[in-house]
């Protein structure tokens, strides 16, 4: 309502103007277009953006608009198009990718990542200077989003995800480190490398990570860089046991208490495959867990991942009861149509 009437006021006035106060507009029209996005309404969202891109001065006052606009569509469900969206916008300030990522695309990303690394370790990572440039930053931004994105679509898009972290890798060593976005990076490297059966590289990675998050204080990305180090890289080499199954579930609770349900679901959706595979833990436990945790993740606004949650406890209720795994095909279902 406050928004409203700021906005209401600089409309109606002919004092207060972009061409007077184009800070003031900036920060209300962007905070305006934030706002009726996290509330769903699309259209309004979209008509403060349209007057953002038509007033701003240089593209550099664009940046929170793009990443809004790319919320927004992610936000309507259209995963595929907020790809698209977001390498368009990278393109525009030069951070090109080819039109159809391939795994030759990877090969070619990590081949000038480990160049940019020439005789260096991750372990020589740590002292990097800090990147001010406001360029740098967003693309990583927007970089790590798309590549959270991919990674939901799976597939054909893991070539995405596994380009564009890599290539936040590479503008770290290029130009240095943002505290809130190579981190994601570097653990996204780590899985790469425990792929590969390099665990020893991927422990390196992701403690450089880790040890970033602690630097710089970013406790905000801590669940999803613990999410990816549980679930892509521990997952290699540690037994699925009940330790394991708990790391999973601090995880989770770490992951709803900062309100990063993606985190959660990630981290609920390791909790889920290790107990299936488990058969000290009963099924009753796993459904009312399960069940538990789809609730607090639509109170959260949902995820993308919860799909696979949906998924896995099903296939887990297939695998262990199958009469009662038609309750959550039917949510499933649901969850589709919403």
């Amino acid at each position: 309502e406050y928004l409203d009437e700021a906005l209401d006021l600089l409309e109606g006035s002919n004092s207060y103007s972009w061409e007077s106060h184009y800070e003031l507009c900036l920060k209300l029209y962007c905070t305006a277009a934030k706002v009726q996005c996290i509330l769903g309404r699309r259209a309004i969202c979209r008509k403060y953006l349209k007057t953002i891109y038509d007033n701003t001065r240089c593209k550099e006052h664009k940046f929170e608009a793009y990443y809004i606009d790319m919320m927004n569509l992610l936000a309507e469900g259209r995963l595929t198009e907020s790809i698209k969206f977001g390498l368009q916008v990278l393109k525009s300030i030069g951070i090109r990718f080819p039109k159809k990522v391939t795994t030759l695309t990877v090969v070619s990303e990590l081949s000038k990542f480990k160049i940019a690394l020439w005789n260096r370790s991750y372990d020589d990572l740590i002292d990097l200077k800090e990147t001010t440039d406001p360029t740098i930053i967003f693309a990583m931004k927007m970089m790590n989003d798309i590549g959270k994105t991919a990674f939901a679509l799976g597939d054909s898009f893991t070539e995405i995800y596994a380009a564009v972290c890599i290539r936040v890798g590479s503008l770290t060593l290029q130009h240095g480190i943002s505290g809130l976005h190579s981190p994601h990076s570097f653990i996204a490297l780590g899985s790469v490398h425990a792929t590969l059966h390099q665990y020893d590289t991927a422990m390196r990675a992701q403690n450089l990570a880790l040890h970033l998050v602690d630097k710089y204080q970013a406790e905000t990305i801590r669940p999803r860089i613990m999410a990816i180090t549980l679930g892509m890289i521990h997952a290699w080499r540690n037994p699925l046991n009940q330790e394991f199954r708990h790391s999973f579930l601090h995880n989770y609770q770490l992951g709803v208490s900062s309100g990063d349900s993606d985190a959660a679901c990630i981290s609920w959706l390791g909790w889920l495959q290790c107990a299936t595979l488990a058969s000290e833990v009963p099924l009753e436990e796993i459904n009312r867990r399960t069940s538990m945790v789809v609730g607090e993740m639509r109170e959260l606004g949902g995820s993308h991942f919860l799909m696979f949650v949906l998924c896995n406890w099903q296939s887990a209720l297939d695998l262990r009861h199958k009469e009662k795994s038609q309750q959550v095909a039917q949510d499933l279902c649901s969850y589709y149509e919403d």
